[in-house]
């Protein structure tokens, strides 16, 4: 394989992603896109810049990672702001979801440009944050970005133009007769339909075995974070992201299945004895040691897996919890917001 993956990609593979950001940033505004992780950042990013870089955009082109860089974001555009070699300067930001006090740096990142703003302009790639509260990444006194694009589940067609461009890629010979089941499987999710299609082929896994499919690692890291978006966002914040349709109902069978048969491990290893809903609902606090979870929030839960329960019903699952985990865990009803799991030190 003499090409990476993302070099044999189309330009429309991400639909219309490429030819509006690319505009935008051509004509000196600043882009923000916002990905799920799993949705296949990496792949924009490594995508976008190949593209830029052959369709010879800008003069510079820099890559801000803040898990690579030592120095900070601010003192890092700075120095590339300073470069007299290129006039047109593009500085990506990757991970931008690590970087604390948004709105301050945003400020001091518009001030270095100001100047010229034409020749320096910023890319930035964060998590779905930017999409769900838009105003926490702006600047203070300016409207930072230009255009916010949004990484959606991929639909059916984008699914089948996946797939394809795995198997050209790879050689994994996949019949498309089954297109549609991975679809249904993955609810769109890049990371899933990967390594559905990838395992498919190599380990010949019955997609009809979902106890399997759910042990594949990069599949249950991915179906594990879900769900801790799933107890931790509303209903109507779910639908904005598309991990859920209009009827509330998971996009992603398998993440469905997933969510039937969810229970931590230090859970079911330190209470053997729990019931299975039981076990459950102290899974999810678990997950989000600290957070508040409203009642709602684990009654749509229970719902989308299909085991439907009432709030009052969950609210004396709660009641039977508390004594039963008080050596290791404190519920606290947080009034008029939901309840919180503390671990007892």
């Amino acid at each position: 394989m003499n090409q990476a993956y993302f070099e044999t990609l189309p330009k429309d593979y991400f639909g219309d992603l490429y030819q509006k950001v690319s505009s935008s940033l051509t004509k000196g505004e600043n882009v923000c896109i916002s990905v799920i992780p799993g949705f296949g950042e990496k792949t924009i990013f490594n995508f976008l810049t190949f593209n830029f870089r052959s369709d010879k955009l800008f003069d510079g082109i820099y890559v801000y990672d803040p898990e690579l860089e030592a120095e900070n974001l601010t003192d890092f555009c700075k120095k590339i702001e300073s470069k007299k070699t290129a006039k047109n300067k593009l500085i990506i930001i990757r991970f931008f979801e690590q970087v604390d006090d948004k709105p301050h740096v945003l400020e001091k990142l518009d001030s270095i440009r100001r100047k010229n703003p034409k020749n320096l302009i910023y890319l930035v790639i964060t998590n779905q944050e930017a999409y769900l509260n838009p105003s926490s990444h702006q600047a203070i006194s300016t409207v930072f970005f230009s255009e916010l694009k949004f990484i959606y589940p991929f639909d059916f067609i984008q699914t089948e133009k996946m797939i394809d461009s795995l198997k050209n890629y790879y050689g994994w010979k996949i019949n498309p007769s089954i297109y549609r089941e991975i679809y249904r499987l993955s609810g769109g999710v890049p990371r899933i339909i990967k390594y559905l299609t990838k395992e498919l082929y190599e380990s010949r896994i019955k997609l009809t075995d979902k106890d399997k499919l759910i042990q594949i690692p990069q599949i249950e890291f991915q179906l594990r974070f879900l769900t801790n978006i799933l107890i931790t966002l509303s209903q109507n914040r779910l639908q904005i992201l598309g991990l859920i349709d209009e009827k509330s109902h998971l996009r992603s069978s398998l993440l469905k299945y997933y969510l039937k048969n969810y229970m931590s491990e230090i859970i079911t290893r330190l209470y053997p004895k729990l019931g299975n809903t039981e076990t459950k609902v102290l899974s999810f606090f678990s997950e989000n040691e600290g957070k508040i979870i409203s009642l709602d929030n684990i009654a749509n839960l229970m719902k989308m897996s299909d085991d439907n329960f009432s709030l009052w019903a969950i609210y004396k699952v709660i009641s039977r919890l508390k004594p039963k985990v008080k050596n290791n865990f404190e519920i606290k009803n947080i009034k008029g917001k939901g309840y919180m799991l503390k671990k007892i030190n």
